[in-house]
């Protein structure tokens, strides 16, 4: 367990300061991505196209997704938390938006008829903010499924790079963001359930000390 937290730390200070780091070199990392398009990786990224409906949609089409997953026996304890750390995670997402209002790399980079158009401005990615606040739930109940969530998150966030509606940037940090909340709304609730637990023994003992003195 102890081991699982220290990758877990590792990897989001990772994406901290690769995301930071990044801040400074978003411009060639976006131009080199471009500088890959080709027609046949065109054709294949684009299939995700369906993934990459603009913000608040997209966020309510994963959330419904994920939802899905949760709606099975006690899973559904985890539902209200879930929606807790959407909502939470989408709206300081978008109150950072609008606070740093940073043009889309396409904008930036003039393209007249870019591959994929967004809405909104670009830092940071609620895409990759939303997709990633859902993972600490998929790890606490579904551990092997967290893979194929993660391997999904992967392929939506870097083509949100390759057509540059996104840069790495503003991936990064929004996954790092998402993540911590999700993580701070999932572990809220399992602080709930070790409360409740030790509620439930506390009256126990309560009744077996009354029983005694009898």
């Amino acid at each position: 367990m102890e081991n699982v937290k220290k990758f877990r730390f590792i990897i989001l200070m990772l994406a901290l300061i690769l995301g930071i780091v990044s801040l400074f070199f978003d411009k060639q990392i976006s131009l080199f991505f471009y500088s890959l398009h080709n027609p046949l990786l065109n054709s294949i990224l684009g299939a995700t196209s369906y993934f990459q409906i603009p913000g608040i949609f997209m966020g309510i089409f994963i959330l419904i997704l994920v939802v899905i997953f949760f709606l099975k026996g006690d899973k559904i304890k985890w539902i209200f938390h879930i929606i807790g750390a959407f909502i939470f995670t989408s709206g300081i997402i978008f109150l950072i938006k609008e606070i740093v209002d940073r043009a889309r790399p396409y904008v930036a980079f003039g393209l007249e008829d870019p591959p994929l158009h967004a809405v909104g401005n670009s830092f940071p990615s609620a895409h990759a903010a939303v997709i990633f606040a859902m993972l600490p739930f998929f790890e606490k109940e579904y551990p092997k499924l967290k893979y194929a969530w993660i391997v999904f998150a992967i392929i939506v966030c870097f083509t949100r790079i390759y057509f540059p509606v996104h840069y790495m940037s503003d991936i990064l940090l929004g996954s790092f963001i998402g993540y911590i909340i999700g993580y701070v709304f999932c572990n809220w609730k399992i602080k709930q359930k070790k409360q409740q637990n030790k509620n439930k023994k506390a009256k126990i003992r309560k009744k077996k000390q009354k029983k005694r003195k009898k």
